[in-house]
């Protein structure tokens, strides 16, 4: 029987070039399902909008809080992330 080591995660944060508009700053993570791990992604916001990685990882905090959170299993099972760009926008999912 093989036991694998709980790991905890902070995830990273790029900017990425975009063929129109401004760059953004991306948030990267990995979940662990039962098929296996899986790479995610989600846009944190505008270079125009967080100019420095500090504000953009600030921006990001709630993200990485729930991938530390899926990553050990704690949690009650539900997130939600604010996508800073849209303001009102609202994603809502069931891990």
């Amino acid at each position: 029987m093989r036991f694998t080591r709980q790991r905890y995660q902070s995830g990273s944060l790029t900017k990425e070039k975009r063929k129109a508009g401004p760059a953004v700053w991306i948030f990267r993570w990995r979940e662990n399902t039962p098929d296996g791990r899986v790479n995610r992604k989600v846009v944190v916001g505008t270079v125009e909008q967080s100019p420095t990685k500090t504000a953009a990882r600030k921006a990001a905090e709630p993200l990485r809080a729930n991938a530390i959170a899926d990553s050990t299993g704690g949690g009650n099972g539900f997130c939600s992330f604010v996508f800073p760009r849209g303001g009102s926008r609202v994603c809502k999912c069931l891990i």
